[in-house]
C-alpha cells in the first residue's frame, strides 16, 4: 500500500469511529483538511483496478458501499428502518419528513413506483417492515 492511501484509511478509521458506519459525504473534510470525501470517491472509481488486500479492508468497515447509487437507497431505507421503530409500523404519513430533513413520504414513493424494476433483494427487505404496502389507502 502507498503511503497517501493508508493516510485516507486511517483517515477512515477514525471516521467510522466517530459516526459508526463508513458513510461519508461526498463534501466530508478531516479536521485537518485532509478530503475525506474526496479520497472515498476515488476508492469507488478505481474499484475494478484495485488489489484484494485494500478492497477487503474497505469492505470491512460497517456501511461501505461501492456503488454511491446503493448508499442513497440505504440512507433512504435507514430512516424507514428508524420511522418504523418510533412509529410501529411503515406508513408514513403524506409529506412526512425527519427530523434531519430527509423527504421520506417521497422516498417511499418512489420504491412504490420503482415496484416492478426494483431489486428483489430490496423488494423483499421493504416487504418484511412492519406495515409496509405497495398500495396507499387514500
Amino acid at each position: 500500500m502507498d503511503t497517501m492511501w493508508e493516510e485516507g484509511f486511517k483517515h477512515m478509521e477514525e471516521f467510522v469511529r466517530t459516526t459508526g458506519n463508513a458513510k461519508v459525504p461526498a463534501v466530508h473534510v478531516c479536521a485537518d483538511g485532509f478530503d475525506l470525501g474526496r479520497w472515498a470517491e476515488r476508492q469507488r472509481a478505481f474499484r475494478n483496478s484495485m488489489d484484494a488486500e485494500p478492497k477487503a479492508r474497505l469492505e470491512a468497515f460497517k456501511g461501505w458501499i461501492w456503488n454511491i447509487r446503493d448508499l442513497v437507497w440505504e440512507d433512504g431505507f435507514e430512516h424507514l428502518e428508524e420511522f418504523v421503530a418510533a412509529d410501529g409500523d411503515a406508513s408514513v404519513p403524506y409529506k412526512h419528513i425527519t427530523p434531519d430533513g430527509f423527504d421520506l413520504w417521497r422516498w417511499v414513493e418512489r420504491q412504490r413506483i420503482a415496484r416492478n424494476t426494483m431489486d428483489p433483494v430490496r423488494k423483499r427487505r421493504l416487504e418484511a417492515l412492519i406495515g409496509w404496502t405497495w398500495q396507499v389507502k387514500r
